[in-house]
C-alpha cells in the first residue's frame, strides 16, 4: 500500500485489488511496480503501473517498463490494459512499449478509456 501511495499519491483501488504485483528494482532500490490479474487462461490484465516520484521522467523508464512486460510475457502470451484517454504520458508509454489500440470503452461515469493489447512475440 505504501509503494502504491508513493507512486500515485492516494490509495484508490476501489475494491479492485490486484492478484499479482511485480516490483521493479534498480540494484537494491525499489523504483516502481506493475500490478494486475489474470483475465483469461492466456491473458493478463495490467491494472496499474508506475514509478516512484523520484524515478519519474527518467529516460530509462521505457526500458524498465519493456523489461517488466517481457517478464509478464514469460507467463502470459497476452496483456490487456486500459488507459484514461486524457492520460497522454501513459498512452505514449504503452504505445512505445509495443501495445496497440484494440478499442475504447466508456464507463458508467462517462469517462472514456482506451483499451490496449500486446501479444508475446515469438
Amino acid at each position: 500500500q505504501q509503494l502504491y501511495t508513493d507512486i500515485f499519491g492516494l490509495w484508490t483501488l476501489d475494491g479492485n485489488c490486484p492478484a499479482d504485483v511485480y516490483i521493479g528494482h534498480d540494484e537494491e532500490r525499489v523504483v516502481g511496480f506493475v500490478a494486475g490479474y489474470p483475465l483469461s487462461y492466456n491473458t493478463w490484465y495490467l491494472q496499474r503501473a508506475g514509478f516512484l516520484q523520484k524515478e519519474q521522467h527518467k529516460h530509462r523508464n521505457l526500458g524498465r517498463y519493456r523489461e517488466s512486460i517481457e517478464i509478464i510475457h514469460a507467463e502470459w502470451p497476452g496483456i490487456l490494459t486500459m488507459v484514461d484517454n486524457h492520460d497522454l504520458p501513459a498512452l505514449r508509454m504503452d504505445l512505445a512499449a509495443g501495445f496497440i489500440v484494440v478499442g475504447t470503452r466508456q464507463d458508467s461515469a462517462g469517462k472514456l478509456w482506451v483499451e490496449l493489447g500486446k501479444m508475446k512475440e515469438y
